[in-house]
């Protein structure tokens, strides 16, 4: 196993929007935000990003093929 290996993954603006947006919501009908998995998948021409709220048991989908 790899120690101290730390990796990093970048919003684009328009998913950022998105995702702000989607909390807002959330937020609006349950009085708080919770707590988020994020899932972040390489496909070689593109990054798959996928937001899960624990809160609502809901998922975003953020990975805009068509921008790949």
């Amino acid at each position: 196993m790899l120690r101290g290996m730390t990796r990093s993954f970048t919003l684009t603006e328009r998913q950022e929007t998105e995702l702000q947006e989607w909390q807002a919501k959330i937020k609006e009908l349950f009085g708080e935000y919770g707590h988020y998995d994020y899932t972040f998948t390489p496909y070689g021409m593109g990054m798959g990003v996928v937001v899960k709220s624990h809160l609502t048991k809901t998922t975003l989908d953020l990975s805009h093929v068509e921008d790949w």
